[in-house]
């Protein structure tokens, strides 16, 4: 990313106990609209590295901008190995009413299943996903 745009991005994401609220949410959705191409790109080679708090923000931020470079890091994210992240990427891509091709049925089965066993709100979106599935 360049250097104005990550440090701006960086920024609005915070820390692992700065508070996290809809105003930093919209803070960082609008930083991201001023993302490049290649911003875009060096954000998705580096967000699976990122911690568990860090992955959840940029989900939701993400999830704010509904554009194609938006929807392919939802879908990296969607790879995270923390499941609160992949249930908010869930729940993002079924807010943006994308349709994932069927290679991602067994991912979205198994999260079902972790998101029913704790009881979470976000069961009924990754099931419209799976029956979205193309």
């Amino acid at each position: 990313m360049s250097d104005r745009v990550s440090a701006a991005f960086e920024r609005s994401i915070g820390d692992e106990n700065s508070g996290w609220h809809e105003y930093n949410l919209q803070v960082a959705a609008e930083v991201l609209s001023e993302f490049s191409t290649l911003d875009w790109g060096n954000l998705r080679a580096v967000v699976l590295s990122k911690p568990a708090y860090w992955q959840e923000r940029c989900a939701e931020s993400v999830g704010c901008i509904e554009s194609d470079e938006s929807v392919r890091t939802l879908i990296i994210l969607l790879g995270s190995p923390y499941k609160s992240v992949s249930g908010i990427v869930a729940s993002e891509l079924d807010n943006l009413s994308v349709q994932l091709p069927r290679v991602f049925e067994h991912v979205l089965r198994e999260l079902l299943t972790h998101l029913e066993a704790s009881k979470s709100p976000r069961s009924a979106d990754v099931q419209r996903l799976i029956n979205h599935l193309r």
